[in-house]
Parts: C-alpha cells; structure tokens; sequence
C-alpha cells in the first residue's frame, strides 16, 4: 500500500510537518517494504500540489499535521486517510499510520467538525 508523507526533508529521518502548508518534500512510500518510491519537492506556484501527487499515486492515506480547506477536501473526496504525525521521525510515522495508531484528521483547519466521508471512529455531536 502507498502512503504519502509531507515532511522537512528527504529521507527516512525526515520529520513529519506541523502543517501541510510548512512541508518541503512529499515522500511515497510502499509500506510493504518501508521504502520510499518517489521525492518531491515543494511547488510554490501550487498549494494543492502535494494533495494531487498523493492522489496521483493513488496512496490509501496521507501523513501530515494542521490541514486547510483546499487540501483536505480534495484527499478526503478521494477517500484518502488522513493521519497526523506532525513531530515524529518518517519513518517512526509510517509505521504508526501502516498499524493505526496515529490520529486521524477529522477535519480541516476552522472546520465545523466531521464529515460524512470522515473515518467511522469520527465521535461528534450532532
């Protein structure tokens, strides 16, 4: 299974971003071998641009922090899971996200609280 992974720097020790919008690198991983199968980097002119590479790669989930609108709605429409793992060492993270113990991101930053396509764990008032 693929999963994506914005953090500070290219390699397995990189560290998971607080924020989407702070990441440098994306990194794809295989999580059936722990290896990473693509690098890319930041794309200034496009803020959706590490969101449409997860998509792309067809990842079953992303590792990130704090979200905002236009990046969450887009993974979320895909299905896609998103896990915060802002803090934590790549590598530490992946397999954090391959066993689901990370937490999920329910919603965007500013959001009202949870979706309807938001993960079935989701325990809002309604």
């Amino acid at each position: 299974m693929h999963i994506s992974m914005i953090t500070d720097g290219r390699g397995n020790g990189s560290v998971v971003c607080e924020r989407y919008e702070e990441g440098k690198f994306l990194l794809i991983y295989e999580s059936d071998t722990n290896k990473i199968e693509k690098v890319y980097a930041t794309n200034p002119s496009d803020p959706l641009f590490f969101a449409k590479k997860t998509i792309s790669h067809m990842c079953e989930a992303i590792v990130t922090g704090i979200m905002q609108e236009p990046e969450f709605e887009l993974v979320a429409a895909e299905g896609i899971t998103r896990y915060n793992g802002s803090g934590l060492n790549a590598l530490i993270a992946l397999r954090a996200a391959v066993d689901n113990t990370l937490p999920i991101i329910t919603d965007f930053e500013g959001g009202t609280g949870c979706k309807e396509y938001d993960h079935e764990e989701c325990h809002c008032e309604e």
